[in-house]
């Protein structure tokens, strides 16, 4: 296991570099057909960041600070050891433990409840407004049953979670006219013997203008902690202080169970292949539920006339990254089945949107091995994409734009 774990681990240079519920005890199966659920896929979040690109234009100030003074290692991207590892915050009962997290999402249900029913989406086919998503019954031996044993029992003690964070994450790029963008927890599925797996987990926040006077409060709060040691007790205090103000129960009052969460996303080939990324939001009956990857189309799609058509035809939208896939094209899931093509589709418009799509982002079009974050030993510190390297180095230029 050792071994295959240092395999996918290590990865050439070029992307190395380069992302309670009901009381009762908890059943292992489920009902498999979601379509039911539909109406909360068609029901946009109060922040749902599909809006941005619109809302955003025209909205920025002048930069008020040089971008030379912005740490995305300390503002924007965290992954330094001494916090995702920080003894007492990542720890069972800490503000940083994903199970932590959890139970505050959870509002009046069960927290171990509300978990094993996510995890057993994996176990049976799911239905998503008619497109089908294919089992995964690995997630059994994987995660569910080690995760069973070392509660000591038939119910997931969160306590115990199997999830290592490996980064803390600033989006206030993705602002709207609502809100401050997103706040995100990156984490790495462990095996039942504590080694990191191809699987990772990201919680993404939204940030609800109620939580800071104005937006520059908000983002000068991040900046702060540039001026502290990144890793030291005070900082990794201040961070908390930010993080719990959108994880903490009832942050958000206008969502289901009063959970600032956007949407949970998983990344993985643990389970199966090839990779395959899902997307799950707490529906309206407090539970999580899955819905269609944001932007990407059905695989059924790809190389059709129709998907040509909506290229074309949303040719400006997708070169100025503010189109939006329609909800009668989105797949239940991402697979990486290779590149996204489509007859009589120029390559610059091609692959602006391709590189849209979930599938695109984390494979070709970018030159990544499909995490921007990587899993990581507890020891060593998680490498991020060429890609997103870039990427924050555009984001830190926004972000200077807010102080």
């Amino acid at each position: 296991m050792f071994k295959k774990v240092l395999r996918w681990l290590v990865v050439p240079a070029v992307s190395a570099a380069l992302t309670g519920c009901q009381t009762s005890a908890p059943t292992l199966q489920q009902s498999t057909d979601v379509t039911s659920m539909a109406g909360d896929f068609d029901t946009p979040h109060p922040d749902d960041i599909r809006v941005l690109p619109t809302l955003r234009d025209g909205k920025r100030r002048l930069q008020a600070i040089p971008v030379s003074e912005v740490d995305p290692a300390r503002s924007l991207l965290v992954r330094n050891l001494r916090v995702v590892n920080d003894p007492v915050r990542t720890a069972a009962g800490g503000a940083w433990h994903f199970g932590t997290l959890i139970k505050r999402m959870c509002g009046t249900h069960n927290p171990s409840t509300f978990t094993t029913e996510w995890l057993n989406t994996w176990k049976t086919e799911q239905t998503i407004k008619g497109h089908t998503i294919a089992a995964r019954a690995a997630i059994d031996s994987l995660v569910i049953t080690p995760w069973l044993r070392a509660s000591g029992g038939a119910v997931l003690n969160l306590d115990r979670a199997p999830f290592r964070l490996l980064a803390i994450v600033n989006r206030v790029d993705l602002r709207t006219a609502g809100n401050y963008g997103e706040g995100r927890f990156i984490y790495g599925v462990l095996d039942g013997s504590g080694n990191p797996t191809p699987f990772t987990v990201i919680l993404e926040y939204g940030i609800p203008s109620s939580l800071a006077p104005d937006l520059k409060t908000w983002a000068t709060r991040w900046q702060n902690l540039a001026n502290l040691p990144v890793g030291t007790e005070n900082y990794n205090r201040a961070l908390q202080t930010i993080t719990d103000s959108f994880t903490m129960a009832g942050a958000n009052p206008n969502k289901p169970n009063g959970s600032a969460l956007n949407q949970l996303r998983t990344n993985e080939i643990a389970l199966g292949s090839p990779w395959e990324l899902r997307e799950f939001r707490i529906a309206a009956q407090g539970r999580m539920r899955h819905r269609p990857t944001q932007q990407t189309p059905r695989q059924s799609l790809n190389n059709t006339q129709e998907l040509a058509t909506f290229i074309n035809a949303n040719e400006s939208a997708i070169l100025n990254d503010k189109h939006v896939v329609p909800p009668s094209m989105l797949g239940g899931s991402s697979l990486d089945l290779g590149p996204w093509t489509a007859p009589g589709v120029s390559e610059d418009v091609r692959a602006a949107f391709a590189t849209a799509t979930c599938i695109g982002c984390h494979t070709g079009e970018t030159g990544t091995r499909f995490t921007h974050v990587t899993p990581r030993l507890r020891g060593a510190e998680s490498t991020i994409s060429t890609f997103l390297e870039m990427k924050l180095r555009s984001r830190a230029q926004d972000f200077a734009s807010l102080l």
